[in-house]
């Protein structure tokens, strides 16, 4: 129901108002003219209760217009500060902005893993290109496979979401994935030896990555034979990153191997 529909409703209201009492003759009779006035009373009641339930279903429709608008608003702020956070322009930008408001629920965060999810796949590698390929080139592995080992690696990135406080790694855990992190912070510490505490050593941020001990297993040994870690790994704001399974770097292990990049476990050329 629009206002045009409203006013229509509202113009034949008021025309019925106009209109009692015209058609009624005045009569010597006291009872029935207040039987007259009565009808019209009545005929009053009805239609006025009628006009304000149309007004009422008219503010509910509109208000609920401006609640939807105004999350729609606050949907649009919310994706250009992560596009702009994550430095993203252009198609991409134009790409992820259509997909996020047409299938992406008000309630839902706006964060890598989400935004992946409604992306059609022919972006979500441009996208992983954008956000890792800086990180990845520091690794120099990785980065001695060129531009196609770079394409095969960002195919096999998944997203992940850490909330502040929780563990990316505990000490004593296997290391089983390799992290990059696009946005956030996290601390890096270890248990006392005489275990009354623990200090906090390092800290790495948007751009770092962690796990690298991982890249140091030979793509024969059983992936269950993990190393495990000697640090705990803790957030201290909510984390957006990255990561690559141990499985997914023996196989980008194997594929650098037989293309000639690593030679008897040596990296041949780093760029």
């Amino acid at each position: 129901m629009n206002s045009e529909t409203v006013m229509k409703y509202v113009t034949k209201c008021s025309f019925v108002l106009s209109s009692f009492g015209q058609n009624l003759e005045t009569s010597t009779y006291a009872r029935e003219n207040l039987f007259a006035v009565l009808i019209c009373m009545i005929g009053m009641l009805v239609v006025l209760v009628y006009l304000n339930a149309i007004l009422q279903t008219y503010m509910q429709i509109e208000a609920k217009k401006s609640d939807l608008m105004e999350i729609e608003e606050r949907r649009t702020m919310d994706i250009e500060t992560w596009l702009c956070v994550n430095d993203l322009s252009g198609d991409l930008k134009t790409e992820i902005m259509g997909n996020v408001l047409e299938k992406l629920k008000p309630e839902e965060d706006v964060n890598n893993v989400k935004i992946l999810s409604v992306i059609p796949w022919r972006f979500q590698l441009d996208i992983k290109k954008n956000l890792c390929l800086d990180m990845l080139q520091k690794v120099p592995m990785f980065r001695a496979g060129g531009e196609r080992t770079m394409d095969l690696i960002c195919g096999y990135l998944k997203p992940i979401i850490y909330n502040e406080n929780n563990f990316i790694l505990q000490e004593g855990d296997p290391v089983d994935k390799m992290l990059f992190i696009t946005q956030g912070d996290a601390i890096i510490y270890r248990t006392s030896p005489d275990g009354s505490g623990s200090s906090s050593t390092s800290s790495i941020s948007n751009g770092d990555h962690y796990g690298e001990q991982l890249l140091n297993l030979a793509p024969d040994v059983d992936p269950l034979s993990l190393p495990i870690s000697n640090w705990s790994v803790k957030c201290s704001t909510k984390v957006e990153a990255f990561f690559l399974m141990a499985e997914d770097l023996r196989k980008i292990k194997i594929h650098l191997v037989e293309s000639g990049y690593i030679i008897d476990g040596l990296v041949t050329n780093t760029m």
